[in-house]
C-alpha cells in the first residue's frame, strides 16, 4: 500500500473471498466497507497511535525495524463475520519517519477464537525491544500503556 495516496499497489487474489469484486477492481474503500461499523473508530484511533509511534517515538533509522499489528472484525462478501489480524511492515519511510510504502498482510484468524481488541503491538523484526498491547484509547503512543517491560525482547522470538 502506498500511504501517500492510499493506493493499493498489489492485491492478492485471495481478497476476492472477502470482497465481491474482481481483484483488479478492488481499492481501499472496498476493503474498508467490509469492516464492521463498530470497528471503524477503533481503526482510526489505531492509525493515530501507529503514526505517533513512527513519527514521535522512534527515530527515522529505526522505523523499518518495526511491524505493527492489531485485530479487527469484518463481514465478508457472503455475510460471514471474521476476525482479522492486520500486520503492516514499512518498506520505505518519509523524512519524518512515517511509513510511506507498507506491506500489509491481513489474515483471517477466526478459527483461533480471538477477539478484536483496543490495542496495537509493535514488533521489532530485528530482535530489538517490542511494545505489546499498546492501548489506543488516547489516540497516541503511550509507553506506559504497553506491556514492553513485562515481556522479553523480541530477540527471544526472532533470533
Amino acid at each position: 500500500m502506498n500511504l501517500h495516496n492510499f493506493e493499493l499497489e498489489y492485491v492478492s487474489e485471495s481478497v476476492e473471498i472477502f470482497v465481491d469484486k474482481e481483484v483488479a477492481d478492488i481499492d481501499l474503500k472496498d476493503l474498508m466497507k467490509t469492516v464492521l461499523p463498530e470497528e471503524i473508530e477503533k481503526i482510526k484511533l489505531t492509525s493515530k497511535v501507529v503514526a505517533d509511534f513512527y513519527t514521535s517515538f522512534l527515530d527515522k533509522e529505526s522505523a523499518l525495524d518495526y511491524k505493527n499489528m492489531f485485530s479487527y472484525r469484518m463481514k465478508d462478501a457472503s455475510g460471514k463475520l471474521r476476525t482479522m489480524l492486520y500486520q503492516a511492515i514499512p518498506l520505505s519511510v518519509l523524512e519524518n519517519g512515517m511509513p510511506e510504502h507498507v506491506l500489509c498482510i491481513q489474515t483471517d484468524v477466526s478459527h483461533l477464537k480471538l477477539r478484536s481488541t483496543n490495542s496495537v503491538s509493535f514488533v521489532n523484526i530485528e530482535g530489538g525491544k517490542c511494545y505489546f498491547n499498546v492501548d489506543i484509547s488516547a489516540g497516541k503512543f503511550d509507553l506506559s500503556s504497553c506491556e514492553s517491560e513485562k515481556r522479553p525482547t523480541c530477540r527471544t522470538f526472532f533470533k
